[in-house]
């Protein structure tokens, strides 16, 4: 269960993070994982759009805009939505807030909205790689803002495609060009005692990383290069 507190932060500080951008890109979102140590956790996903570019529709490129689509989209067995904040009462914006579980982060793909997106979470004696990667969009809004959070089950990053927050945090701002070029955000953490194992690995060649800030660098020889898209498939009204 959520707590009120923590969700009342989250749509704030995301809604603040968002209004931010509105006069520079058209679209803006933010993406916050949490995974326990069983591969369960949460995703808060905020977006938001300039009115003059959605002009009133309930979808934008792949993106839902309303209840009814944002259900739809993000919902599967797997992933079961918590909480939806719908405002389209902002003169110049409208913003999605949306909280959702999922039982096992290697199947949030089973919903619409993670379709193109691919986990890998391979478990060494005393460490353990997460990759979040999702296939290039050349259809994808250049114009666009995205930052990500993941918070994993550790004591300890090794290594990420971002910047460390604290002990199990790490955290990446995409350029825009790469919604179309694909990339990979990953980390490399120190299990803890009850990590779980999963050796599906993504491939066998190393690959620099060209797409995110503050990134340390891969040294993992099967980690490969970006591919992500947070949104492929289109739905009619």
């Amino acid at each position: 269960m959520f707590k009120k507190t923590r969700l009342k932060y989250l749509i704030a500080f995301t809604f603040l993070l968002l209004f931010s951008f509105s006069n520079v890109f058209a679209l803006s979102w933010f993406q916050l994982t949490s995974i326990k140590n069983d591969k369960s956790g949460s995703i808060t996903v905020s977006y938001s759009i300039a009115n003059s570019v959605l002009n009133g529709a309930d979808i934008f490129k792949t993106l839902p805009f309303s209840e009814e689509k944002i259900r739809t989209v993000f919902s599967s067995d797997n992933n079961k939505i918590q909480n939806i904040v719908l405002n389209k009462k902002r003169p110049d914006s409208t913003f999605v807030n949306i909280v959702l579980t999922f039982k096992d982060i290697n199947k949030i793909n089973t919903a619409p909205g993670f379709s193109d997106v691919k986990i890998t979470w391979y478990k060494n004696t005393d460490s353990t790689v997460f990759m979040y990667e999702v296939a290039r969009n050349e259809e994808f809004p250049s114009n666009v803002n995205a930052s990500y959070k993941f918070e994993l089950p550790t004591t300890e990053i090794k290594r990420s495609s971002g910047i460390k927050v604290g002990e199990n945090s790490f955290s990446s701002q995409i350029k825009p060009e790469n919604f179309k070029n694909g990339y990979t955000l990953f980390a490399s953490f120190k299990n803890s005692a009850d990590t779980p194992e999963n050796k599906t690995t993504a491939g066998k060649d190393e690959k620099e990383s060209e797409g995110s800030c503050g990134l340390f660098g891969f040294e993992m020889p099967f980690i490969i290069g970006f591919g992500m898209l947070f949104m492929r498939r289109r739905f009619k009204k």
